[in-house]
C-alpha cells in the first residue's frame, strides 16, 4: 500500500521566495506528506551537490515553485528544473512527476531541452494564490500515488516470463527476456527507492543489450543512491 508518507516532495524555489515554501513545506509534512526541503533536509556535513540531485532522483512529485524571482534570475533553481525535466524523461509516458506552480502572478519562463521534446509551457501551471489551490494540488498527488500503486502492484503481480523468439542466425528457438520490459521494471524499482533491485534489473537488461545508453546511466543512478560513487564513476 502505497501512502502520503511515501511520496516525497522536491520543493524548487529562489532563495528570496524561502519563507513562502518553507510554509508550503510545513503544510505539506502537517498533511502527511513527505516534502524536501534543502535547509531542512540536507544534514550538517553534507554536500548540497550531491544531495540535492540524489534527492531530486528519489522524489515522486518535483515541485517547481516560480515566482518573479526565479523567472527574471538565474538561479540554482534552472539547474534543479533541468535535471527534474530529464528525469520526467526517463519516466514511462503519463507519468506525473513535474508540477510547476506560480507563487505569484509572473511569467512562466522560456525553459526547454529541445533533445527530449520537454518544455515549461508544455505543462498545466497551479497558480497557487487562487482559492482552492492546495486541494488542486492534493489531487494531483492522489493521481500519483495511484501510479506509484498500480506499479507496485503489477511489479508483485508480474513474474518474470521468458519470451520465445527465432534466432535466425543459426536457425534455433532461444528463450530470451525482453530487455525492454527488464529495464521498465529496473525502473519502477529504483523509482520505489529499491536500488539493490533494480542495479540487477538493469544488469539483466545490459546482458541482453549491452549499448542500451538508457540502462548503463540509470544504473549509475541507482549505485550513486546507493552511495557506490566510485562504482558509479567506473561505468
Amino acid at each position: 500500500m502505497v501512502g502520503k508518507g511515501d511520496l516525497q516532495i522536491f520543493l524548487a524555489h529562489a532563495s528570496e521566495d524561502k519563507e513562502t515554501v518553507r510554509a508550503l513545506y510545513w503544510r505539506l509534512k502537517d498533511s502527511g506528506y513527505k516534502p524536501w526541503l534543502d535547509e531542512e533536509d540536507i544534514l550538517p556535513g553534507q554536500q548540497c551537490q550531491q544531495e540535492i540531485p540524489k534527492a531530486i532522483r528519489n522524489s515522486g512529485i518535483f515541485l517547481a515553485c516560480y515566482s518573479k524571482h526565479a523567472v527574471f534570475k538565474e538561479t540554482y533553481i534552472q539547474k534543479e528544473l533541468r535535471y527534474a525535466l530529464m528525469e520526467l524523461a526517463n519516466k514511462p509516458p503519463g507519468t506525473i512527476y513535474f508540477v510547476p506552480l506560480r507563487l505569484e502572478d509572473c511569467g512562466i519562463p522560456a525553459l526547454e531541452i529541445p533533445d527530449l521534446g520537454l518544455k515549461l509551457t508544455d505543462f498545466q501551471w497551479l497558480d497557487f494564490w487562487k482559492e482552492n489551490s492546495f486541494e488542486k494540488l492534493e489531487k494531483t498527488f492522489q493521481l500519483r500515488l495511484e501510479q506509484l500503486a498500480k506499479a507496485t502492484s503489477q511489479q508483485l503481480a508480474k513474474p518474470d516470463k521468458p519470451i520465445v523468439i527465432a534466432t535466425k542466425s543459426i536457425g534455433e528457438t532461444t528463450t530470451i527476456e525482453n530487455a525492454y520490459e527488464i529495464f521498465q521494471t529496473a525502473f519502477k524499482l529504483q523509482e520505489l527507492g529499491r536500488n539493490e533491485e533494480a542495479i540487477s534489473s538493469f544488469d539483466r537488461a545490459l546482458e541482453i543489450k549491452p549499448d542500451d545508453h538508457g540502462a548503463w546511466n540509470n544504473r549509475g543512478i541507482a549505485l550513486g543512491n546507493l552511495s557506490r560513487n566510485e562504482d558509479a564513476i567506473a561505468i
